[in-house]
């Protein structure tokens, strides 16, 4: 699990192996993520990906089929900067909101508006990911837990406001109207709804 708090901004060093089952990734080591174990859970952009090796520079994962067909990682290139999370440990404070790091989709982003030193971006969302949003709930863009400050229900869209803060911790500054952002949903929403889902079912 995750907070959507992101630690670092990582760079691509290098994308090997493509073949059909996916490639693998090598990230810019952090110099002070020392106690880092093969195996474990590590969020880029979003998504939950396995340390496969490490050295003192570079960190490396394998990008499986899946996590192709789901994220933005099918346009990945060298030099691109990630958001970067290592997985909650037990008695971590929870900053954020409890995320995944199970990607459900990409979204498009239709406005890009700045506001003084803050940025204000509107979302498009897919249908599958716009029933399970709430106003004022969370959500996380590319790893970052977000509060949803608007909804506009017949368009599918979402706003989020981004503060000088995130701004400087994240890679959500670059982005411009037409990027892609991959999109995960609140979890506790999202277990509601199918909890109620298979109530409706069985109580009509």
């Amino acid at each position: 699990m995750f907070t959507g708090l992101i630690q670092v901004i990582s760079e691509i060093k290098e994308i090997s192996e493509r073949s059909v089952e996916g490639f693998k990734l090598k990230l810019s080591k952090p110099s002070h993520w020392n106690d880092l174990k093969l195996g474990e859970s590590i969020a880029c952009d979003g998504a939950c990906l396995t340390l496969t090796n490490f050295t003192d520079e570079t960190l490396e994962f394998f990008v499986g089929h899946e996590t192709l067909e789901k994220t933005t990682f099918k346009k990945l290139e060298p030099s691109r900067r990630l958001n970067v999370e290592r997985s909650l440990a037990l008695g971590d404070r929870l900053g954020g909101h409890v995320v995944s790091g199970h990607i459900d989709g990409t979204a498009e982003v239709v406005e890009s508006n700045r506001d003084g030193q803050c940025l204000n971006l509107k979302i498009k969302l897919a249908a599958d990911q716009f029933r399970f949003v709430v106003p004022k709930g969370s959500i996380c863009m590319n790893g970052v837990s977000l509060t949803i400050n608007g909804i506009n229900r017949d368009a599918k869209t979402i706003e989020v406001y981004l503060i000088p803060e995130t701004m400087t911790r994240t890679n959500l500054s670059q982005l411009q109207k037409g990027d892609l952002v991959n999109i995960e949903t609140d979890q506790f929403v999202k277990i509601i709804a199918h909890q109620m889902g298979g109530y409706r079912e069985h109580n009509p």
